[in-house]
């Protein structure tokens, strides 16, 4: 999944409503410009000052290259070759239940979730390798459209901080559906191997 919903992806303040990029952070000496106080260390300020620098290219992280496949479905690949390639996902019923417009755990969600593992083998296969057009006779366009946005990494992060999940949405002009409380756990970074799933590149 996407690590920006973690609960300390960026730096920040929680009350002040105040979020930083590791670039940010360094100008402004870390200082909150709300409270005038040290924000709160997020993940990505320890990773870049841990990092090889010269693998640095942006404010993002480190050096990472991407490739489409056939499918619309976006690789991230290591340049040093150190780590298999991996795909960034989002679960299918939040797909489907922004979609929609229906909470994550709502009936409605789960008749169009199950009916589409029935009929299309699986979730993975369906995020994964499933034809766009398969999905849409399906389900409908609109979480056709879904699967094919967050194939090709075409979708709305907002990274979280001091405390606060990040919020990872499919389309920009519509708001996030109620969802069920997830247990207090943050959705982690997880590596997807071609070889495990027989994707192509």
């Amino acid at each position: 999944f996407y690590p920006e919903e973690g609960k300390y992806h960026y730096s920040g303040h929680r009350n002040c409503d105040i979020t930083m990029t590791p670039q940010e952070q360094r100008e402004s000496k870390g200082i909150c410009p709300v409270c005038k106080k040290h924000v709160t260390d997020g993940v990505m300020r320890r990773v870049q000052e841990l990092a090889d620098k010269r693998l640095m290219i942006n404010d993002e992280g480190l050096m990472i290259k991407t490739k489409q496949n056939d499918l619309g479905l976006k690789w991230y690949l290591d340049p040093q070759k150190i780590h298999p390639p991996f795909v960034k996902l989002v679960p299918l019923n939040e797909i489907v239940a922004e979609a929609i417009g229906s909470p994550v755990a709502s009936p409605k969600t789960k008749v169009i979730f199950d009916e589409l593992c029935e009929k299309l083998e699986s979730e993975i296969n369906i995020l994964l390798k499933a034809p766009i057009e398969d999905i849409e006779k399906i389900a409908g366009a609109k979480v056709a459209e879904g699967v094919k946005k967050v194939r090709s990494a075409n979708i709305v992060i907002k990274p979280g901080y001091d405390g606060v999940y990040g919020v990872v949405k499919i389309w920009s002009h519509l708001p996030t559906p109620e969802s069920v409380d997830n247990g207090g756990q943050a959705s982690e970074a997880s590596k997807i191997e071609k070889s495990q799933l027989g994707l192509k590149l």
